[in-house]
């Protein structure tokens, strides 16, 4: 069973080089630039990892972090 790994970045092309590392070594990988459909990734994509990483600071870890406990399920 693959693993499933959704991206927060907010450099879209640092997002980009790690989503084809990730899908070399047989990832699935979905990429978003801002937490603004984080929400709706969870849902449907039901990933097993997310992983944030903010360079410039558009993207808030903390609102990440809380829509991320809203829904555990």
């Amino acid at each position: 069973m693959k693993k499933k790994v959704l991206l927060v970045y907010d450099d879209f092309n640092e997002m980009t080089l790690t989503e084809s590392y990730l899908k070399k070594v047989g990832v699935d990988v979905i990429g978003i630039s801002n937490e603004a459909s984080l929400s709706d990734q969870i849902l449907s994509f039901h990933p097993d990892v997310v992983v944030i990483f903010r360079q410039k600071q558009k993207t808030s870890s903390f609102a990440v972090g809380q829509k991320l406990g809203k829904n555990r399920n």
